[in-house]
């Protein structure tokens, strides 16, 4: 039976990294193309290096009226609405199928960047995002209830949208079981590879812009390689033999 070997995971994630710089800059125009979509909520005139201006003076007045009227100001008309309402769905797509990409480069069924990872059925997008929201929505209430819950449900239930990706099922809540009881007893190790991400993430900022690229990549692929070999802990539901092959090689 396959397990969580932190240690075999981030290897094979630099090893991936490595053989696919290009994602690199895939990543940055993916995170440039989310935030262009996104409203800046800033008043109009007012720049972003204003607005950094105005919390490094620790003008509390003056961010509590931005606050207030971005706020209104996205809701003021069905235009903006409907333009705030886009911005989120192009983002949820480019976001999902960002995960898409990585999943299918780590199976081996992609070698290079290609739009195909985008091109899903509606289906799956909504059932994806719909996973994502319901697992952070436990994750909430667990971490609500106690920080000790939150501990424990997260490594759960946060890899099961790629149940969903990886055409293991259709179902939401079958999803979120599956990530649950694939996940018994590798709790302790699915932290450990969280802590190591963000090491990982911590140096990469300490290394300036490119380090932190590269670290947001080396942690997207210890992800996807965590869920495959969770997922060949269930071989009779594997959607290809590919993940029991990925997870014996980790």
């Amino acid at each position: 039976m396959a397990s969580i070997n932190v240690g075999s995971i981030m290897s094979e994630a630099w090893s991936l990294t490595k053989k696919n710089l290009i994602l690199i800059l895939f990543v940055v125009v993916i995170s440039c193309l989310s935030s262009a979509l996104q409203p800046s909520g800033l008043p109009d005139g007012m720049s972003t290096n204003d607005f950094l201006e105005t919390i490094k003076a620790g003008d509390v007045e003056t961010l509590n009226q931005i606050s207030q009227n971005s706020n209104m100001e996205m809701f003021s008309s069905p235009a903006n609405i409907v333009r705030y309402l886009i911005s989120v769905l192009v983002s949820i797509i480019l976001s999902i199928g960002l995960s898409n990409t990585f999943l299918q480069i780590a199976k081996g069924k992609m070698t290079s960047i290609s739009l195909k990872a985008f091109v899903l059925p509606v289906s799956t997008y909504v059932k994806a995002f719909l996973t994502m929201l319901i697992s952070g929505l436990l994750i909430s209430v667990s971490a609500l209830l106690c920080i000790i819950p939150m501990f424990y449900v997260a490594p759960k239930v946060m890899f099961s949208y790629f149940y969903i990706l990886d055409g293991r099922t259709e179902g939401v809540i079958d999803a979120i079981k599956m990530n649950w009881a694939d996940s018994e007893g590798e709790v302790g190790s699915l932290l450990l590879l969280g802590i190591a991400a963000i090491g990982v993430f911590i140096l990469g900022l300490i290394c300036c812009c490119c380090g932190a690229l590269v670290s947001q990549v080396v942690v997207y692929f210890a992800e996807v390689l965590a869920f495959l070999v969770l997922a060949a802990n269930r071989p009779e539901l594997n959607a290809t033999s590919s993940n029991t092959e990925i997870a014996e090689n980790i």
